[in-house]
């Protein structure tokens, strides 16, 4: 959280970071650039997964208004940046809307998932879409791409 960038040219290259080593004892530093090139390969390998599973599911023309990002990753500086360009469509970063509550939450996209889904739930639309799990809707290739990813 505190040095993470997925933009190479975000990080100083002569600023080192300390941080424990596995065996949580000894002490290793590398360098903030290092990191970000760690980062920010695995940030468009993750895309790149995505946008094949977007081709292989007919649906990466149903998403007109782009990509919405949330929880805790959509935070790493540059994200946004990287997944727009992997994906080629606009990236937005949700955070929760129309909820009250402590706004150092709320307001956090670390908790938009969660949030949206006691919405979701809340609203009714929980028991329909509930139901068409059984069957061969959007939500079931859904579940089933998620599952296929654990």
């Amino acid at each position: 959280e505190k040095y993470g960038r997925c933009l190479t040219g975000a990080a100083d290259p002569n600023e080192m970071i300390e941080f424990l080593a596995v065996d949580g004892r000894s002490k290793k530093q590398v360098s903030h650039r290092v990191l970000a090139e760690i980062i920010q390969s695995r940030v468009e390998e993750i895309f790149e997964l995505v946008s094949q599973e977007l081709q292989k599911s007919n649906y990466a023309d149903a998403i007109p208004g782009g990509v919405i990002l949330t929880g805790g990753c959509s935070k790493l500086l540059g994200i946004d940046k990287v997944a727009e360009e992997v994906l080629q469509a606009n990236v937005h970063l949700g955070c929760p809307i129309e909820v009250e509550g402590p706004p150092e939450i709320v307001g956090d996209p670390i908790y938009s998932t969660a949030i949206g889904l006691l919405k979701y739930q809340q609203g009714g639309e929980w028991a329909n879409s509930h139901r068409s799990l059984n069957g061969n809707s959007f939500f079931k290739k859904v579940k089933n791409w998620v599952d296929n990813i654990i």
